[in-house]
């Protein structure tokens, strides 16, 4: 069966669901692969998010692991007490997702992204995985959908992790190192 994923952002002190993002809501599937590409409403919303502050992030998955000590996972867990947006919430309509975020920015392991470098598929220059989504999936492997390609070893490495984005390379902080991932499917 397919494992279905929701991109959650969790509360700087608690660690717990804080804004949920159900790829249902914004008219996409719910499997990691249905949803993970660029130009993604949902996705560039998240990045626009995560450029006026870095958040902890983590796209869990419904059959990833339960949470220790507790009897549900990250996935489970998301449906209570948080806030769940989607392109309605009329608070958050005006967020222009036109832009377009150059570098990813994990602050919790000093890396970056570039994404414009990453998101090459030698077998279609058209769709473009994502980086995002798949860097930091939990419970990948486990069911349809989920990301089965070139660098599967690096899924869900910045999970859980302090991330930001950038349009420019000056705005990285310095020390940072660039990590390299071409993220596509055969």
């Amino acid at each position: 069966m397919g494992q279905y994923y929701k991109a959650i952002i969790l509360n700087y002190k608690t660690k717990k669901p804080q804004i949920v993002f159900d790829p249902i809501n914004w008219n996409d599937g719910s499997k990691l692969m249905e949803h993970s590409w660029i130009r993604n409403s949902m996705i560039q919303y998240i990045e626009c998010l995560l450029e006026e502050k870095p958040r902890y992030l983590v796209w869990a998955g419904d059959y990833a692991d339960t949470e220790e000590g507790l009897d549900n996972n990250l996935y489970d867990l998301s449906v209570r007490q948080t806030l769940s947006l989607s392109p309605e919430n009329f608070k958050y309509k005006w967020i222009d997702l036109r832009k377009d975020n150059k570098y990813l920015i994990n602050h919790t392991k000093k890396q970056f992204i570039n994404k414009k470098e990453v998101c090459r598929n030698p077998h279609n220059k058209w769709w473009k995985v994502h980086p995002l989504s798949i860097l930091t999936a939990e419970g990948n492997g486990r069911g349809g959908g989920d990301y089965c390609g070139h660098d599967e070893d690096k899924v869900g490495i910045w999970s859980r992790d302090l991330i930001g984005v950038a349009r420019r390379k000056t705005e990285i902080p310095n020390g940072y190192t660039e990590l390299i991932v071409n993220f596509y499917e055969d």
